[in-house]
């Protein structure tokens, strides 16, 4: 059975938003079936992320009327947050809100539709990749081979370049240096010599990694934005907040849904859910941007130096990453497959980009 997406398609009877509103005008004078599930997250409760994840099934149950309902529940819930893929596939989890590329030990393409690509796409360009440029395709096919359905839910600012206790002005300062730094970007500095450490590790939560950097144990960290990092007071065990976030310029999040519980929805139903995940990728990405200024303001003012990582060393690992990719794509068929397409579409975006834009003041 095919449980493809209701997004418009080539020759398609109707949009997803034309499904919406058959769905609307049905419920108005037809009784629906009421179809109720458990929704997890897998981030605590920040303040982006949490309400995000919450909002989704909120905006999901009002738009459907209550002919689709959640009972909703916190990170860790269905046991530890970094197995709810595996409950997702195989059903005992419904719904979940997540992030793809922490199911890079299943397929290391995942990563990719994160967005967490070193010297990558922002978020708009990241945007039109996904809709519009082959992306999104991809990421149901992969999905697919698990049972699940992975429609993109949020997407938010370019991550911190992370928190550290020491400074780095070259790509060898890296040697040595205990990190936890998850994804490609983690890859590319242990490749520098780094020891890294990744979601799976000691420090693979970011209560754990904080009190890492605390005890001396790490040297640095990555995280998320300066808004949601700031949530984590990570200021106060570090002295320096570098920028821009190299390894991952824009983040995106899903909704996965076991196959099951998506073949149990009608079309319109599927339509619904579909424009509520849309709406969460517009007001993540609208209010992410609204919060940064402030959130950096206020670590500056408790006393931690924000730098600008130097040029010396963003060419260095550049250089680094292109060499990274090309082994990657080599020994993996899969990730090449998905690489590809992002970058046909990352490449022509660039001449349209430079002639676009108006320089950085």
């Amino acid at each position: 059975m095919s449980y493809d997406f209701c997004l418009p398609r080539e020759g398609a009877a109707g949009s997803a938003l034309d499904l919406l509103r058959a769905a609307l005008r049905a419920q108005n004078g037809t009784p629906v079936t009421a179809m109720h599930f458990d929704f997890a997250t897998t981030f605590r409760d920040t303040v982006q992320i949490g309400a995000l994840a919450r909002g989704l099934a909120e905006q999901i149950e009002c738009c459907s009327d209550g002919a689709i309902s959640f009972a909703f529940h916190e990170h860790n819930a269905f046991g530890p947050a970094l197995r709810n893929f595996d409950a997702v596939s195989s059903g005992n989890l419904p719904f979940c809100f997540s992030m793809p590329g922490y199911w890079e030990e299943k397929d290391p393409a995942f990563t990719l539709f994160s967005g967490a690509i070193p010297f990558g796409s922002g978020p708009l360009e990241f945007m039109g990749w996904l809709y519009h440029g082959g992306g999104i395709e991809h990421q149901q096919r992969l999905f697919r081979k698990f049972d699940i359905v992975s429609i993109p839910a949020g997407l938010i600012s370019a991550e911190c370049g992370g928190w550290y206790r020491r400074e780095f002005e070259r790509a060898v300062d890296f040697r040595g240096a205990r990190l936890r730094f998850l994804g490609l970007g983690g890859e590319l500095l242990r490749s520098f010599g780094a020891v890294v450490h990744g979601a799976g590790g000691d420090f693979g939560t970011i209560l754990q990694a904080r009190a890492g950097l605390l005890s001396g144990a790490l040297d640095g960290l990555e995280y998320l934005t300066p808004a949601i990092d700031a949530e984590f007071a990570l200021e106060e065990v570090s002295r320096f907040l570098y920028m821009p976030g190299w390894h991952q310029m824009t983040a995106a999040f899903d909704l996965m849904i076991h196959r099951g519980a998506w073949e149990s929805l009608s079309d319109s139903q599927r339509a619904i859910v579909e424009t509520c995940c849309k709406s969460g990728v517009l007001a993540s990405l609208a209010q992410g941007e609204a919060l940064q200024a402030d959130a950096l303001r206020r670590i500056a003012n408790r006393g931690t130096e924000i730098r600008r990582w130097s040029e010396t060393l963003l060419n260095e690992l550049k250089s680094g990453w292109e060499k990274l990719v090309a082994e990657k794509c080599s020994s993996h068929p899969g990730f090449a497959q998905v690489w590809n397409s992002y970058s046909d579409f990352h490449q022509s975006y660039r001449d349209w980009d430079r002639l676009a834009r108006l320089p950085a003041e």
